[in-house]
């Protein structure tokens, strides 16, 4: 009885022209009009940003080819020639809405033979390993030692060592907005430091800051949840092909401007939360030997100082939770340094993101009625709170 009530009571007609080869949209006809209005009010992100998205290179192997700062730094003291090889890399997972967070963790770049000219293009396999040992030793005898697996391999270039082709090896070094394969949440950011990324993230050879506003909006993460496809736990997968569908909307001028301004203050305010994460799990380790802090305790920009001692005591162990009067001062003068001042700063990124919102809301067009449905029909985990 129930379930007829509810269908009695939330039905609503399709025309028969929204059931074709498409991907079908079962949504009420006001969330389709809306659907249509964003649209007709953006043009594709192919177009809008003259490109298409990338997807990261793919190594077939990265045990080989990726490693840390203290095997980057060895590789380069044994031959400093492996410099030139060695990019700075992005794992989908560092990639965060606004910005990344580089992890120290580097790319050996060594693109086919048929894509670059390396002075072993044209030999037989025998002479062109010879000769690339003695062109980068260092980086041959890394590699070397993972030549069964990576001759292998699927994915490689002409020789063993080198990688799959890739036409576009330019746009990694290029200003340009990099997300994740998969996503929970809109997560967008800029690059301009000439990051590689992996297979599991995106490129788009582009560094638009109202591109970049667009993307992260509650507007578009409200049109992907219904055009992009779904996976596991209700994530998005922003994949290439759906994404040059995506509706951009044109900005005017000013727009256009105070979009560059705050989106450059949200990446700010990100990296200097970053930091201060960072800083806190240093002082977590260093002064409670807590290598990994709970959740709460990884972001606590929520906490009052009270909150915050509170989420320490729990995360330790139970004979470590009677604090005495010092440690509680140090705990308390560590959110005044630390919490605290990034709490405000969290404050004014929230007003810039609902600023941003509201200029691709007029940038496509919408009126007040349309944002109050945007919400009433919001997916789960929109960007920003409700508007008031």
């Amino acid at each position: 009885e129930a379930l007829t009530r509810q269908v009695a009571a939330l039905r609503f007609p399709l025309p028969r022209a929204a059931f074709s080869r498409s991907a079908w949209v079962l949504e009420p006809p006001p969330v389709l009009a809306l659907m249509a209005k964003l649209r007709e009010g953006g043009v594709p992100l192919k177009d809008d940003a003259a490109a298409e998205p990338y997807r990261g290179v793919l190594t077939g192997f990265n045990e080989a080819f990726v490693v840390d700062q203290a095997a980057r730094d060895r590789l380069a003291k044994e031959d400093p020639r492996s410099a030139e090889l060695l990019k700075p890399f992005l794992r989908g997972e560092d990639i965060g809405r606004w910005a990344a967070e580089w992890q120290g963790r580097w790319m050996i770049v060594m693109p086919t033979s048929a894509d670059h000219a390396w002075p072993w293009a044209h030999m037989d396999l025998d002479a062109a390993e010879a000769c690339f040992q003695a062109s980068f030793p260092a980086i041959a005898r890394h590699l070397g030692a993972h030549r069964a697996t990576l001759r292998a391999r699927e994915d490689q270039g002409r020789f063993w060592w080198e990688l799959r082709p890739c036409a576009y090896y330019a746009a990694f070094d290029a200003p340009k907005i990099v997300w994740q394969e998969i996503q929970y949440h809109p997560a967008f950011a800029r690059d301009a430091a000439g990051l590689f990324v992996n297979n599991k993230a995106f490129l788009l050879p582009s560094s638009d800051p109202f591109l970049l506003a667009a993307l992260n909006s509650p507007a578009l993460w409200w049109f992907n949840w219904r055009h992009l496809a779904r996976m596991k736990d209700e994530a998005l997968t922003p994949q290439a092909f759906r994404m040059v569908e995506v509706p951009i909307p044109r900005p005017d001028a000013a727009a256009a401007d105070e979009a560059a301004t705050r989106t450059e203050a949200c990446a700010a305010i990100t990296r200097e939360r970053l930091a201060a994460a960072a800083q806190l799990r240093d002082w977590y380790a260093a002064a409670w030997g807590l290598e990994r802090p709970p959740r709460a305790l990884a972001e606590p920009w929520a906490l009052d100082a009270q909150g915050f001692l509170d989420a320490l005591k729990a995360a330790l162990p139970a004979k470590r939770r009677a604090f005495t009067s010092a440690q509680t001062r140090a705990i308390r003068a560590e959110h005044a340094a630390s919490i605290a001042p990034m709490q405000a700063r969290l404050a004014a990124l929230a007003a810039h993101e609902r600023a941003l919102s509201a200029l691709v809301n007029r940038a496509f067009g919408l009126t007040p009625e349309e944002v109050k449905l945007m919400w009433k029909t919001a997916p789960p985990r929109m960007p920003i709170a409700p508007e008031a």
